[in-house]
């Protein structure tokens, strides 16, 4: 057990990251708002380099204050590419900044840097066994529960667009082949968009308004709010076609997530192997079988979104041989 005066230190640290933690996530919501397809250049930037030092250099900063610093930055690499439209520039900026973190490879500590507490976790260190920067630590995590969790179930049913921008996002890191978490995001949007029970579009009668007091985690998605993003996924991701082999190469097993990528009502009743997790070929058939289901609704915004999502997986079937 700690002494008291390490007890103190560690938890004066962890206050003072906490509190910068909010300054830095104000100011980024302050900026989102303010101007939604600005430049984070500077940003990221500023807080890519404090990261690195601390990592480094500083003995006064412990892991739980480096975690929070990576927590920050995804944060804001989230926040942006949920407010960046999926044609602009901008979120291929964003791209860029993650290549280049991950392009400075196995950060490594002087051995006077090393506090006895930070020694004893070894080579990576964080909670996700992720090591700076070559293993972008913390992303997949924070990534898939922002997508999962926020996208769905919470208080954005109005939030097309954001769900639209961030789905466009993932296809871009899986096009350059950065599979850990978005992977398993564009797995879940696919699971929730074809092979959940949803209305194709809301009813107006029971569609809650801004200011209706409803749960909104009870709420379900009407189809049509979740085939859009998942048709700008697929259409980011295209030139490589390399949805089928994200799962595989990814290092993050979907068998440990049931909930985002084990097998939707609909995809049990069709008798889909359980086995089937990942982008398996019985459930890419099935996915494509849905779509043509969707393209022929008759409701002219879904069957549109529709056709352009079977577009794309056709090809991509056609390149990976799934067949």
């Amino acid at each position: 057990m700690p002494c008291p005066e390490i007890a103190d230190n560690m938890s004066s640290l962890v206050d003072d990251s906490l509190s910068f933690s909010r300054q830095v996530r104000q100011e980024i919501d302050e900026q989102v708002q303010r101007a939604p397809n600005s430049n984070y250049d500077m940003t990221l930037s500023s807080i890519i380099h404090v990261i690195s030092a601390q990592y480094t250099q500083n003995t006064t900063n412990s892991w739980v204050t480096i975690e929070h610093r990576l927590h920050d930055l995804w944060y804001i690499v989230i926040q942006a590419a949920k407010s960046i439209e999926p044609l602009n520039p901008a979120q291929d900026t964003l791209i860029r900044h993650i290549m280049l973190m991950k392009a400075l490879g196995r950060l490594r500590r002087a051995s006077s840097a090393l506090s006895p507490t930070i020694a004893n976790k070894g080579p990576a260190g964080f909670s996700d066994g992720a090591e700076l920067w070559s293993g972008l630590p913390l992303l997949a995590k924070d990534l898939t529960e922002e997508f999962s969790t926020y996208r769905y179930y919470q208080d954005t049913v109005y939030d097309t667009d954001k769900r639209k921008n961030l789905a466009a996002f993932i296809g871009r890191l899986l096009s350059v082949g950065l599979y850990d978490g978005s992977a398993l995001c564009a797995l879940s949007l696919f699971r929730e968009t074809l092979e959940t029970p949803r209305p194709l579009v809301a009813d107006e009668s029971s569609e809650p308004t801004p200011d209706t007091q409803w749960v909104i985690e009870d709420l379900i998605y009407p189809l049509h709010h979740l085939v859009i993003a998942s048709d700008f996924s697929l259409t980011i991701l295209s030139s490589k076609r390399s949805a089928a082999v994200a799962v595989t190469a990814s290092t993050v097993n979907p068998a440990d997530h049931p909930h985002l990528a084990g097998l939707g009502e609909l995809a049990v009743q069709a008798g889909i192997p359980s086995s089937s997790t990942g982008f398996s070929p019985d459930r890419w058939r099935f996915w494509i079988q849905r779509l043509e289901e969707l393209a022929q609704c008759g409701i002219n915004h879904v069957a549109g979104d529709a056709t352009s999502c079977l577009t794309v997986m056709q090809m991509a079937q056609e390149d990976t041989m799934l067949l």
